[in-house]
C-alpha cells in the first residue's frame, strides 16, 4: 500500500495495541480496517485515522477485527471427523500412553476446547482413563487468551454440535450464554506464544495451526513450517486450514495423510536420510565431474586427430591442385627444369669438393695440433705450410658463398618464370571466359528478338481475326435489316393488290 494515512494507522496499531503487524500482509490488515471503515461510515484512511485519535474505544474493536478469532465449535467438520478417526486409532492402541497436541493460533478457545471434548468420548468409550492427554493452547493476543480461559461462548457458535454434548460439557448462563465444564478446562492450558519469535513445544503428536498462516508472507510460512516439523515427533501430524498448503522445502519433510483436509504426516527420520542423501549426492557429484573430465580430455584427442585428417586432406587436395596445375605447364616448365638441373649440379660438383678440401685442412690441423707437443723448432718449420692453408681456406669459403648466390639466383629466374607462365595462363583462360559470356549475351539478345517478333505476328493474326469476324457481324446485321424491310413492305403491296381486284371485281358487275 503506498497511501501515507495507511501506514500512519499500521503505526498506532504497532504503538497503542503492541502488535506486530508487521509479521502480516498488507492486503489482509487493508481487508480488516475496512471493515471498520464500513461500520464507523469513514470514506477514507484519513478519516479514519482521525476517528481513531479521537475515540480511543475504536482501538480494542479495530483489535477484534485484526485478531481473527475462530467463531465456532468444529468450524469445517469434514475435518473434525477425519481428526476424530485419526484419534480414534491412537486411543485403540494400547501401547499409546499418552496424546500430545498444540493448538496454535488457538484464538478464543473453540478449537482446543472442541478436540477435549472428542478426546474425552473416545476415552470414555474405549475405557482409556488413564491415557494422559494434554493439549497446549497458545496465541498473540493476550486478551483473547483471558477469554479463552473463561470459556464463555455464545448459543451461535454451536451450529456444528448436537444438544447433548452441549448440555454434557457446558452449563448455561443466562439466555444466550454457555461456559465450559471445569473437566475439559483442566485438560487445556493456555498461554501467549509469537510463532515467529519464539520456538516451537517440542514432542507433540498433533499441531493443528488453521487459518492463521495465510496471513502471513511466504517466508514466514516457510519458517513456521520448518518450526512445526521440530516441534513433531516421528509420525507426528500437522493440519493446516482448507486454503493453507505446503510449498518450498516442507513439501519433503512431510507426506500427505489427507491432501483434501490439508493433514500431513511428518517423515520419519528425515533428517538422517536428508543427510544421507547429500554425502550420496556429493559423490555422486564427483564421479560425474571424473566421468565429464575423461569425456573432455577424449573429446579433446578425438578433435585433435580430426583437425590432424583435416590439415592432411587440405594438403592433400592442394597438392593435387597444384599436380594439376604442374602438368598443364609441365611442357613449358621442362627446359627451365633441365637447365637448372644442370646448374644445380655443378653447383653440388663445386660444393663437394670445398668440401673435401676442408676435410682435409681439419685433418692437417688435427696433426699441427698433435705437434705442439714437440718441439719449438719442429712448429716453426710448419709454420709457413699453415698460413698457406689458411689462404687457401678462404679461397675455398669465397667460392662456396658464390657458388650458393649463383644458385639462389638461378632459382629465383626459375620462379619468376613460372609465374609469368601462370599469368599469361591465367589472362588466356578470362579472355575465353569473357568470349564466351559475349557469345551467351549475343545468342540471348537474338532469342529475344526472336520472341519479339513471333510475338507481334500472333497479335496481326489476331487482330486480322476480329477484323474479319467483325465484317462477318455487320454483313449479318445488314441481311436482317433488309429481310425486315421486305416484310415490312410486303403488307402494303398486298393491300393494293386487293384494292385492285376489287375495283376489278366492282366494275365488272
Amino acid at each position: 500500500m503506498s497511501d501515507i494515512y495507511f501506514d500512519k494507522i499500521k503505526d498506532l496499531i504497532k504503538s497503542e495495541l503492541k502488535i506486530h503487524i508487521d509479521q502480516y500482509k498488507d492486503s489482509y490488515i487493508a481487508r480488516r480496517v475496512s471493515v471498520r471503515m464500513r461500520l464507523t461510515k469513514c470514506k477514507g484512511y484519513r478519516e479514519y485515522l482521525e476517528l481513531l485519535k479521537k475515540t480511543p474505544e475504536e482501538y480494542e474493536k479495530l483489535e477484534n477485527t485484526l485478531t481473527v478469532n475462530v467463531t465456532e465449535f468444529w468450524r469445517d467438520i469434514t475435518v473434525y471427523r477425519e481428526i476424530k478417526k485419526i484419534f480414534e486409532e491412537k486411543v485403540k492402541d494400547s501401547r499409546v500412553k499418552s496424546i500430545k497436541i498444540w493448538s496454535a493460533g488457538c484464538s478464543s478457545g473453540e478449537e482446543p476446547y472442541g478436540l477435549a471434548i472428542i478426546l474425552k468420548e473416545l476415552c470414555e468409550q474405549y475405557s482409556r482413563k488413564f491415557l494422559r492427554i494434554t493439549i497446549n493452547a497458545t496465541d498473540l493476543d493476550k486478551e483473547i487468551v483471558r477469554k479463552a480461559r473463561q470459556g464463555i461462548y455464545i448459543d451461535k457458535q454451536f451450529k456444528n454440535m448436537d444438544e447433548d454434548t452441549i448440555n454434557k460439557y457446558f452449563t448455561k448462563i443466562d439466555r444466550n450464554h454457555y461456559q465450559i465444564s471445569s473437566d475439559i478446562k483442566k485438560m487445556v492450558t493456555f498461554k501467549n506464544h509469537d510463532l515467529i519469535k519464539e520456538p516451537p513445544i517440542y514432542e507433540m503428536d498433533f499441531i493443528l495451526c488453521r487459518n492463521v498462516i495465510i496471513y502471513f508472507g511466504k517466508e514466514i510460512q516457510e519458517i513456521l513450517f520448518n518450526k512445526y516439523y521440530e516441534g513433531l515427533s516421528d509420525g507426528g501430524y500437522l493440519i493446516l486450514g482448507r486454503t493453507e498448503m505446503l510449498h518450498g522445502e516442507p513439501r519433503e519433510m512431510f507426506i500427505p495423510h489427507n491432501h483434501r483436509e490439508r493433514i500431513y504426516q511428518k517423515i520419519v527420520g528425515k533428517n538422517k536420510r536428508m543427510g544421507q542423501n547429500s554425502t550420496e549426492s556429493s559423490s555422486v557429484s564427483v564421479k560425474n565431474n571424473q566421468d565429464i573430465v575423461k569425456n573432455t580430455n577424449t573429446q579433446s584427442r578425438l578433435k585433435s586427430s580430426e583437425v590432424k585428417s583435416s590439415l592432411k586432406s587440405t594438403a592433400n587436395t592442394r597438392s593435387t591442385r597444384s599436380t594439376r596445375s604442374s602438368v598443364d605447364n609441365s611442357s613449358n616448365i621442362r627446359s627451365n627444369i633441365r637447365s637448372n638441373s644442370k646448374n644445380n649440379n655443378e653447383s653440388t660438383n663445386r660444393l663437394n669438393s670445398s668440401a673435401k678440401t676442408t676435410n682435409r685442412l681439419t685433418s692437417k690441423t688435427k696433426s699441427t695440433i698433435k705437434s705442439t707437443d714437440k718441439p719449438v723448432s719442429r712448429l716453426s718449420r710448419y709454420s709457413s705450410k699453415n698460413e698457406v692453408k689458411s689462404d687457401k681456406e678462404e679461397r675455398t669459403k669465397r667460392t662456396l658463398t658464390s657458388s650458393t648466390t649463383s644458385s639462389s639466383r638461378l632459382i629465383k629466374k626459375d620462379t619468376k618464370d613460372n609465374d609469368r607462365t601462370n599469368k599469361d595462363r591465367l589472362k588466356s583462360r578470362t579472355e575465353v571466359k569473357r568470349t564466351g559470356i559475349s557469345s551467351k549475351t549475343s545468342e540471348s539478345e537474338s532469342s529475344r528478338t526472336l520472341r519479339e517478333k513471333t510475338r507481334l505476328t500472333t497479335r496481326e493474326n489476331i487482330n486480322k481475326d476480329k477484323e474479319k469476324r467483325e465484317s462477318k457481324t455487320v454483313k449479318k446485321s445488314s441481311s436482317l435489316l433488309s429481310t425486315k424491310k421486305k416484310e415490312q413492305d410486303s403488307p402494303k403491296d398486298l393491300k393494293e393488290i386487293r384494292k385492285s381486284l376489287q375495283s376489278l371485281r366492282n366494275s365488272k358487275k
